[in-house]
């Protein structure tokens, strides 16, 4: 008697496969609420060996309510997965019923939202070019990616991912109950973007670690100014004591007026420091080293004179006796 379990039962317990029917065991069979996204792990498993099939979650004409009938089958390569699509019919009214991907894949395109979400994803891990971010898609679940796709995406949804992920901070905060502690780090950032460099001006609270919204000027525009601008865009509506800064000649004044305590970052201090020592300390090894080298010279030169006149040791000569 022929099993009728799928190679999914066979290998793993999926929950969220428990409405998937199969027909036969090299066939398996998916409802089009399930997301293609679920055939990588297959993949990525070496599970493809089999027959993939789509079909309709509920195979009803929604305009008549009647049964709906088998009109074929096509194929589609959501994520670059070929996999058999169902076609059906209404014999009542006759509409033409065709199983898509509306609900995972944008039109004109193959790769589910979710494996495109992923380029903007790996920008959290790190700045990686697109071309890098395409070879590590090809690596770990052999789809090819293209790198103006990645883009594309990205270049359209980054602001809405960044809100969400800003809303989910904000969430937390108040989750976690962070209030102002009234001591802070400032500090600027110069980027390049788009080929011209920006300053990027920061307060991050120096006890809960909560970083308040930056502000973006163009670098050339950069001044005690706009310093002063951030500050009263962040600091007006929040307890405000000390301030922890590098040593830059302006933040004095400017921490003043806002009756704060100027604390110099000591991580600053250190590396001011640094920078009027360790040129001596260099100085001193590079003589060290010098003179050791100069060292090893005298030495090989004294062995090869002592090998060069080596006592002689034994008989003189041939004649067994000497005057």
């Amino acid at each position: 008697m022929k099993s009728n379990k799928t190679l999914t039962n066979n290998i793993l317990d999926l929950t969220c496969l428990k409405d998937i029917v199969s027909s036969d065991i090299d066939e398996i069979i998916f409802p089009d609420c399930l997301s293609p996204d679920f055939l990588l792990i297959f993949k990525m498993m070496g599970l493809l060996d089999f027959k993939v099939t789509y079909v309709l979650t509920d195979e009803v004409c929604g305009d008549c309510g009647c049964k709906l009938h088998s009109k074929g089958y096509h194929t589609r390569k959501p994520n670059g997965i070929p996999v058999s699509v169902k076609d059906y019919s209404c014999q009542e009214c006759g509409n033409r019923i065709v199983t898509n991907f509306n609900e995972f894949i944008d039109n004109y395109s193959v790769y589910t939202s979710t494996v495109k979400e992923w380029g903007v994803k790996l920008s959290e891990i790190g700045e990686e070019s697109y071309e890098k971010k395409s070879e590590l898609f090809e690596s770990l679940f052999d789809i090819h990616l293209p790198k103006s796709t990645l883009f594309y995406h990205e270049n359209n949804t980054a602001d809405s991912y960044l809100e969400e992920k800003e809303k989910q901070v904000e969430q937390l905060v108040e989750k976690e109950n962070l209030k102002d502690s009234g001591t802070y780090h400032y500090d600027e950032q110069f980027p390049s973007q788009n080929g011209e460099y920006m300053s990027r001006l920061m307060i991050i609270d120096a006890n809960t670690q909560y970083p308040y919204e930056d502000f973006l000027e163009y670098a050339t525009l950069f001044d005690t100014e706009i310093i002063e601008k951030y500050f009263h865009q962040i600091l007006d509506d929040i307890p405000h004591e000390i301030m922890i800064t590098d040593g830059y000649s302006a933040y004095p004044s400017i921490i003043e007026e806002f009756n704060m305590i100027q604390q110099r970052c000591v991580f600053h201090m250190m590396y001011n420091v640094g920078m009027e020592v360790y040129p001596v300390i260099r100085r001193i090894t590079r003589k060290k080293n010098g003179k050791y080298h100069k060292l090893e010279e005298i030495n090989e030169k004294i062995h090869k004179k002592l090998e060069k006149y080596k006592p002689h040791m034994g008989p003189i000569t041939d004649k067994k006796t000497t005057r």
